[in-house]
């Protein structure tokens, strides 16, 4: 069997959550990097803020970490910027009037 043909396979049977884990796990080492060069800032520079070694945040750079909710909010506070959105269920509620003046109301769910 051919290496490709293996992986194929493996692919079909890896979990949907574990691919998941891995789009997210990259998602957020993207962002984290179009952050610090939009600031300039360096991982060494950013270990420094955040009291980490260099080579840690070296190994969170190759996007297999798993970031824990406190580093996120970490990472988030001393680079200023938002690193992931949380999709809400709850439904927006929007007020509008029509031509004769009568409220009407719709929900919007996001």
């Amino acid at each position: 069997m051919k290496i490709q043909d293996k992986l194929n396979v493996i692919r079909k049977r890896t979990p949907k959550e574990v691919k998941l884990m891995i789009d997210h796990s990259f998602a957020i080492v993207d962002r984290l990097d179009e952050i610090m060069v939009k600031k300039k800032i360096s991982q060494r520079e950013l270990a420094g803020m955040l009291g980490k070694k260099e080579s840690e945040i070296s190994k969170w750079m190759r996007g297999t970490h798993n970031f824990t909710i406190k580093t996120m909010a970490k990472l988030e506070a001393v680079l200023g910027d938002p690193i992931f959105t949380i999709a809400s269920k709850k439904p927006e509620i929007f007020v509008s009037r029509t031509r004769s003046d009568k409220k009407t109301v719709s929900s919007k769910t996001t």
